[in-house]
Formats: C-alpha cells, sequence, structure tokens
C-alpha cells in the first residue's frame, strides 16, 4: 500500500513540505540527502542480509570473544 502511496502525485508534494519543515529546524541540503542516504544503504545492507542468511552476532559476546576465538 506504501508503494503506490509514492506514486501519487501528491505524495511529492508532502515530501517538498516536510523537506521545508526540517530546513526551518535548521537541516541544510547536505544534511537532508546524507540522512536520505544513510536510511537508504541501511535498507539495503538489510534486505541483503536476509537475501543472503547474515544474522548479525549474539549481542552478549563482546568484541574480545569474538578476537579470541578467531585465531
Amino acid at each position: 500500500m506504501q508503494r503506490l502511496k509514492s506514486l501519487d502525485p501528491g505524495a511529492r508534494r508532502e515530501d517538498l513540505t516536510r523537506t521545508a519543515e526540517l530546513r526551518r529546524h535548521g537541516w541544510s541540503d547536505q544534511h537532508i540527502a546524507d540522512t536520505v542516504g544513510l536510511v537508504a544503504l541501511n535498507l539495503l545492507t538489510g534486505s541483503f542480509n536476509l537475501v543472503a542468511g547474515l544474522e548479525p552476532a549474539p549481542a552478549e559476546q563482546s568484541t574480545k570473544e569474538k578476537h579470541d576465538h578467531v585465531g
């Protein structure tokens, strides 16, 4: 449903309104573009990991434990 909404010409107007609001809060175009890029990269990385079957290491495993088990 969200995908169909993005094809709506009115959705573009909403995006422009949100961008203008961010600018009023002091965000530059560079900050907005960087944030959009980072979110897109995270979504792409998450999708790739899902398709590839990759999972993050367990949260309780510390960095020291990871290095101890490597070699």
